[in-house]
């Protein structure tokens, strides 16, 4: 398979990268009344790198074979659709689908990013995997399309992925149905679903409603998830989202994301993962999900140390663990900033319920849960005790904190019903009703500013300059300072990236670089939460140069292109030959590149984007965790 992790370093700094202008290549026009009437007749006489532009109206399905093209529709506000159910007219399925019509869309011929697939919608394609889309061994992009209406009897009823490194942008995917993925799925896949796209009404009879992934070969799978709902699918298991590791481990982003109205009969009415899974949400919404049994909004079972930051998980439903169910973690999972609030089981742990679990809890609300018993937190047995600090546990109904295992350590939180003892407090907190905001919608848990007791209580070793700070308990914004407060902090007033490209060489328009001479920018970062932030080099364009990972809008390829290719051959480029920086101090730090880099024939005239991505290596799991990125900086060569 393709590369799926970017470098086994401890922490990297992602720099730089390539954008090449287009080559030259025929376009070839589709139109139902003309001589190209078919997008499959365009297919078989384009050549690699052509571009096929698609009128408005009904077309049969249709396979790439081996070519790298680009498929976009005429009128981005009238979308060509492709109809697996089609009459075949003029047109038969053996010289539209030389292997038979089985996907709406097939894009199984090794090809790169370079391929695309832009504004058309899929329907009612049926076939054992892929019903709507079919990918394997290929890498393409997928943006601004609707797949509704399609059908597998194994797994991806709108979308299939296997040895894949696609991304889909500002897509809809819906009422596709599956035994696994009834929207999408991704096996042995590194796969990015982002701005601004929908999973939404798609149903499985096993896993996954809205996404399944699963990792079967020995190489770890990475999906990321940025700026996309996930909304009301169901399935067996994991109705808006399922994800089983195998032995190889896969690591799940969700950024910026809603999964919510999601329904699952037995385990994980928003998402279900399992077995070497990490999760890593930030700013997630996980709520009005349901469950049948365990996990209604998370259900998460013999994973690697997943993390919850700034997100909310509100009014889930299930009979044990309604918010998350955690049980039997191989690595601890981790909450900061986490508001767990109004979640309902009908038997134990309406906020959390750890079986064999003992997560650490900062900076975090769990508030006006109910159960029959651990309203707020219940402990199993064979649990040695979770470790809570900073954090509001209150108005949780029966109890706050109950179970069969060791209770809790808490450190500088308010805890109802326990001891105001040390540290601790148990008075009521004072909520305050405030805006919230558009990635935090549950404003209900500022904090009484006056006479709130939680105000300036928390830990004094926490760190006002690292996240959830300068977040705030104000309604009026005011970002915390000080010592911390006690409980969940809403966004603030905004403040610039955590890493910032302070200096630079050179800005936006045209660089001409100078033999000999270097091209400097400086950085200022934070360090990351262990303390050993260390980098190396490795190359990513804003606008993709090649098959990769999405970051924060930054692709890292997969595949090195030229001027990648010259960085990792030139001894003296940034941080000489990957020269590792350890530790880095909080402030600010400068890298060079000998322009001579930039001389390398073929790249004239090519747009070059640098931008800094600190990425925290688990020194226990092997797994990155994204810790901040730059703003970027463009320059034309």
């Amino acid at each position: 398979m393709t590369m799926k992790y970017l470098t086994n370093t401890t922490t990297l700094l992602l720099a730089s990268g390539l954008a090449a202008g287009p080559a030259a290549a025929a376009t070839w026009t589709v139109d139902p009344s003309g001589v190209l009437s078919e997008v499959c007749a365009a297919v078989a006489i384009a050549s690699p790198g052509d571009t096929i532009v698609v009128l408005p109206g009904t077309y049969l399905p249709f396979d790439l074979g081996g070519k790298e093209l680009i498929i976009e529709a005429e009128d981005p506000t009238d979308k060509p659709v492709i109809d697996f159910l089609k009459s075949n007219g003029g047109w038969s399925f053996t010289e539209c689908m030389p292997t038979g019509p089985t996907h709406g869309v097939t894009i199984a011929g090794g090809q790169t990013a370079a391929t695309v697939i832009d504004g058309l919608v899929i329907i009612n394609g049926s076939a054992p995997m892929g019903g709507g889309v079919f990918v394997s061994g290929a890498s393409p992009v997928i943006a601004n399309c609707e797949v509704r209406g399609n059908s597998a009897s194994g797994d991806g009823g709108g979308l299939f992925f296997e040895d894949s490194t696609s991304t889909i942008y500002n897509t809809l995917v819906t009422e596709n149905d599956a035994s696994r993925g009834g929207g999408i799925a991704a096996i042995d896949a590194s796969i990015t679903i982002a701005t601004n796209s929908e999973v939404s009404h798609n149903t499985a009879l096993e896993f996954g409603g809205g996404f399944y992934g699963e990792s079967l070969d020995d190489v770890a799978d990475l999906v990321a998830i940025t700026d996309t709902t996930i909304i009301a699918n169901g399935a067996d298991t994991g109705g808006g989202i399922s994800v089983v590791g195998g032995s190889s481990g896969f690591v799940l982003t969700l950024m910026e994301s809603s999964v919510i109205e999601n329904l699952a009969d037995t385990d994980g009415g928003g998402i279900y993962i399992a077995e070497f899974v990490r999760l890593a949400a930030d700013y997630a919404d996980v709520s009005f999900n349901s469950a049948g049994i365990r996990g209604g909004g998370v259900m998460a079972q013999f994973t690697l140390g997943s993390s919850f930051s700034n997100s909310t998980f509100e009014e889930n439903v299930a009979q044990v663990g309604a918010g998350l169910h955690l049980s039997h973690p191989i690595v601890e999972d981790r909450f900061v900033n986490a508001l767990v609030v109004e979640n309902d089981a009908s038997f134990v742990g309406g906020g959390l319920y750890l079986e064999e679990a003992e997560p650490t809890v900062v900076s975090s609300t769990i508030a006006h849960n109910t159960a029959v018993d651990g309203g707020g937190v219940f402990v199993s047995g064979g649990s040695l005790g979770a470790a809570i600090d900073s954090s509001i546990v209150f108005f949780n109904t029966p109890n706050a904190l109950s179970g069969l295992g060791v209770p809790p350590v808490t450190s500088f939180s308010d805890i109802e019903g326990g001891a105001a003892t040390g540290t601790n407090l148990a008075s009521d907190p004072l909520f305050a009703t405030g805006p919230g905001s558009p990635l935090q919608p549950q404003g209900e848990y500022y904090l009484d500013q006056v006479a709130s007791p939680c105000i300036d209580a928390g830990d004094p070793m926490l760190a006002l300059d690292l996240p959830p700070y300068p977040g705030t308990t104000s309604t009026a914004l005011t970002p915390d300072s000080l010592v911390a407060d006690m409980g969940f902090h809403y966004d603030g007033v905004p403040v610039p990236p955590q890493t910032t490209v302070l200096t630079s060489t050179f800005g936006k328009g045209v660089y001409t670089p100078t033999p000999g001479a270097s091209l400097t920018f400086t950085v200022k970062t934070p360090p990351t939460g262990s303390g050993q932030t260390q980098f190396a080099v490795i190359t990513g364009s804003l606008t993709g140069t090649s098959p990769g990972f999405v970051v924060d809008g930054l692709v890292v390829p997969a595949a090195f292109d030229a001027y990648s290719m010259a960085l990792l051959n030139t001894p003296l480029a940034i941080f000489p030959g990957g020269t590792v920086v350890s530790p880095l101090p909080n402030g600010s730090a400068t890298f060079s590149l000998d322009e001579s880099v930039l001389l390398t024939p073929g790249l004239a005239g090519s747009e070059v984007v640098h931008a800094v991505v600190i990425i925290e290596l688990d020194l226990v799991t092997g797994i990155p965790v994204v810790v901040s990125v730059s703003n970027p900086l463009t320059l034309q060569l």
